[in-house]
């Protein structure tokens, strides 16, 4: 039976987890932590909900991937205005 257009796995919107590996993929927490220190962003929670609001506009359906949402979100806040709070040490 093919899924019908409700099905959530088949829904673009919210981003509930990300793939990591073929095995493996983290809640959408985590990969809102993990982005934010691999770009030297300080973890607040401004730019938890900062991130978090991007992520309901991301672009294809679920499952993501880590790699595409990474380069997604790189190349928009490479052109935004609203910008991420950088560690004070760099």
């Amino acid at each position: 039976m093919l899924p019908s257009q409700s099905d959530a796995q088949y829904q673009k919107g919210k981003v509930e987890s990300v793939f990591v590996s073929v095995a493996e993929a983290w809640r959408v927490e985590r990969f809102i932590d993990e982005y934010l220190e691999l770009r030297g962003y300080q973890l607040t929670e401004s730019n938890r909900l900062l991130l978090a609001q991007q992520l309901e506009a991301a672009p294809g359906r679920p499952p993501y991937r880590i790699e595409s949402l990474v380069s997604w979100l790189d190349e928009k806040y490479k052109h935004s205005r609203r910008t991420l709070t950088p560690k004070l040490d760099q």
